[in-house]
């Protein structure tokens, strides 16, 4: 398990990128990657899609401070969440590469 700022960097060692989704719909399609009843660091461009602890949205209620500024996605069976955690945390991460890369390295 890797804090934020290890997690990007172990991504940018593998030619990649820290999971990131601008929609619901793009969370939802990799939402089974996620390993249950651990905590896992995403980016999120549009936080006010994400399925938040306590809802509705509001940065400061999930958690939001100035020492807690990056998100990590909770997978359970029961409830899933994403909620605010100093980044200094240490999380499972997710890496994703563009399929212009992917299709790069076949050739």
């Amino acid at each position: 398990m890797l804090n934020f700022e290890e997690a990007v960097k172990n991504c940018k060692r593998e030619d990649a990128t820290l999971f990131t989704f601008e929609n619901a719909f793009e969370f939802e399609a990799i939402r089974n990657l996620f390993p249950d009843y651990y905590f896992t660091w995403i980016n999120a461009e549009i936080e006010e899609e994400l399925e938040w602890l306590y809802e509705p949205f509001e940065e400061r209620i999930n958690g939001k401070n100035s020492v807690a500024t990056c998100i990590a996605f909770y997978s359970s069976p029961a409830k899933s969440y994403n909620y605010y955690y100093p980044c200094t945390s240490r999380f499972h991460s997710i890496c994703e590469k563009s399929l212009d890369s992917f299709h790069q390295w076949v050739d």
